[in-house]
């Protein structure tokens, strides 16, 4: 049973991916797709026969936190894939994607060091550092104030990017305000009002509470008197951003 789903999900992959780059091709939109080291063989000789009809130039590399593990095996993989592959670093986008980490583990600090190490860093067309810190629910928030939980994946990035000598500085990526490993069971989650709020270094939370999402346009209210709230901040495109916008039309 086991071998028969994943049979059906790398079909589905397979499916879905020659779909996007056609139809995408066809509106004249430039889609990179994404594979992973450890995907099925069947999947990645899918792209390397898109690359070979140039249907398909650039591809994005992810790599996962235990790839990290063992720099010697790592960089055999990838030399190993992009020969299968027949493309060269300078197309590929290399992302490295932690997920979520213990925010205060400093496992972050290790797999940033280790990154540094892979081979020929330079090359890659892109080098990106992905996590997320968000946490998986808001049960630690309460009803009757706004929380400030710290974005402690930016602020990690932050801190590393700010040493010196680095082969390479990588491009930031992160889950937004959305808990890095996904659970399927979330589809059936009955969404609440809460407001989320991206700062500098913080996310601001106005916990809400289900089947009560008049509560929105309350904490849309008491957002926009908040000095922290960005959409006074206007430049030559408007307002400070799309989000900041809708939330003020909330408020009126």
């Amino acid at each position: 049973t086991l071998l028969h789903n994943k049979d059906k999900t790398n079909d589905l992959k397979i499916f879905a991916l020659n779909t996007l780059v056609i139809e995408s091709s066809i509106k004249k939109l430039k889609i990179i797709p994404v594979i992973n080291i450890a995907d099925d063989s069947l999947l990645v000789s899918n792209v390397k026969d898109l690359i070979s009809k140039k249907v398909v130039d650039e591809l994005c590399l992810r790599i996962t936190s235990s790839n990290l593990k063992d720099l010697d095996i790592l960089n055999n993989k990838i030399s190993s894939l992009l020969n299968f592959l027949k493309t060269v670093k300078q197309k590929v986008h290399l992302l490295v994607d932690l997920k979520y980490l213990d925010p205060l583990s400093g496992n972050y600090d290790v797999l940033f060091s280790s990154a540094q190490k892979i081979r020929d860093l330079s090359q890659f067309s892109e080098f990106i550092f992905a996590d997320g810190a968000f946490p998986v629910d808001m049960s630690e928030c309460p009803f009757e104030e706004p929380t400030y939980l710290p974005r402690r994946d930016w602020i990690s990035w932050k801190n590393n990017t700010a040493k010196k000598d680095l082969d390479r500085v990588p491009v930031y990526s992160d889950y937004s305000i959305r808990h890095p490993l996904y659970n399927d069971s979330l589809q059936f989650f009955e969404s609440t009002s809460t407001l989320k709020y991206t700062l500098q270094s913080q996310w601001m939370i106005m916990k809400g509470k289900k089947r009560a999402l008049e509560l929105s346009l309350t904490h849309a209210s008491l957002l926009v008197k908040q000095p922290e709230f960005k959409s006074a901040t206007h430049n030559k495109w408007g307002s400070f951003s799309f989000g900041d916008e809708y939330i003020s039309k909330k408020a009126k």
